[in-house]
């Protein structure tokens, strides 16, 4: 199954989206980023993508914060 991952990076003091090494946005909020990012991600795993949205950590790590077909959507809150 093909793969879409949408990470959630910082830049400066606004967020973008990562997808496959272009950035999108900026968003004011990392929250406004991340709706954005799960909106997307729900329409590629609905067209056949294993889709995951990360979140970059201020250590630089990344950690999965919604991923198709195992966390609700729309997300609560």
């Amino acid at each position: 199954m093909p793969q879409a991952r949408y990470a959630i990076i910082p830049h400066g003091n606004q967020w973008m989206i990562n997808i496959d090494g272009k950035n999108y946005g900026p968003y004011s909020t990392q929250s406004a980023a991340l709706r954005d990012a799960v909106d997307t991600a729900q329409k590629a795993g609905v067209g056949g993508f294993e889709a995951q949205v990360l979140v970059q950590e201020g250590d630089g790590r990344f950690r999965t914060q919604w991923t198709y077909g195992t966390d609700p959507y729309p997300p609560a809150g």
